[in-house]
C-alpha cells in the first residue's frame, strides 16, 4: 500500500537526516490517501438502480480508510515527537 510505503520512507529519511521532519509531513499524505480510499469506497458502494438505492457495506475498505485517516492525523500532528 502506498500510504505505508510513504510512511516508512519518511521515517527512514528522518533517521538518516534528523531534523527535517519528514515523518510529520508524511502524515499529511497518509491522511489524504485515507480520504481518497474513503471517497472511492463511498462512490463504489452506493448505486441507484431502477429508482432503488443499493448500498454495499464492505468493512475492509471502510476500516482501512478510518485507520489511514487516524494514523495519518496522529503522525501529522505528533510526527516530530515520535522520533
Amino acid at each position: 500500500m502506498l500510504a505505508v510505503l510513504v510512511l516508512l520512507l519518511s521515517v527512514l529519511a528522518d533517521v538518516v537526516r534528523p531534523g527535517m521532519h519528514w515523518t510529520q509531513r508524511a502524515g499529511s499524505i497518509v491522511t489524504v490517501l485515507g480520504g481518497y480510499v474513503a471517497y472511492v469506497d463511498a462512490k463504489r458502494s452506493v448505486k441507484l438502480i431502477d429508482g432503488s438505492l443499493y448500498m454495499n457495506f464492505e468493512l475492509p475498505y471502510r476500516l482501512t480508510a478510518v485507520l489511514l485517516v487516524a494514523v495519518g492525523t496522529l503522525v501529522w500532528g505528533y510526527g516530530d515527537l515520535l522520533l
